[in-house]
């Protein structure tokens, strides 16, 4: 496939709901439904968006969500913003209130997956705390 050369992103309205995968190396705006996997250049889901399936794009703004695996060399999370499933990344931004049911795996400039994910489920402002060390201190002090 080869891009048409337009800078103009395919739009999924919000009264469109799509049944099957869709594969463009363009730009994607969704503000519908996507029943099935999805690869692009940029996705864009708006807040009302829903994706079930697997996405892949280079770069990737959500508002709205995604029930599925999901991996992006960049990643924008906005506040209203919901993942269940894993997220492989390679740049990631997050704004306070996203929710993300799965794991965190980062991955180096080549694509190749870097460290240990990390499992998370992420509701509100609150940081989650690491890993505790031993005992369950963070310091591994005994508890009291």
């Amino acid at each position: 496939m080869r891009p048409s050369g337009s800078s103009v992103p395919s739009i999924i309205g919000s009264d469109i709901r799509v049944v099957g995968n869709i594969t463009t190396p363009g730009e994607i705006q969704l503000d519908g439904v996507v029943e099935g996997d999805l690869v692009c250049g940029s996705l864009t889901i708006g807040e009302h968006g829903l994706v079930t399936g697997t996405v892949k794009a280079d770069t990737l703004y959500l508002r709205g969500s995604i029930e599925g695996k999901l991996r992006a060399k960049t990643v924008h999370f906005e506040s209203t913003a919901r993942v269940k499933g894993d997220v492989t990344y390679e740049t990631m931004t997050m704004e306070a209130g996203v929710q993300v049911e799965g794991k965190l795996i980062p991955m180096n400039k080549t694509g190749i997956v870097a460290g240990k994910p990390l499992t998370v489920k992420v509701s509100g402002s609150k940081p989650i705390p690491g890993p505790a060390k031993g005992n369950g201190h963070p310091e591994g002090k005994p508890l009291l």
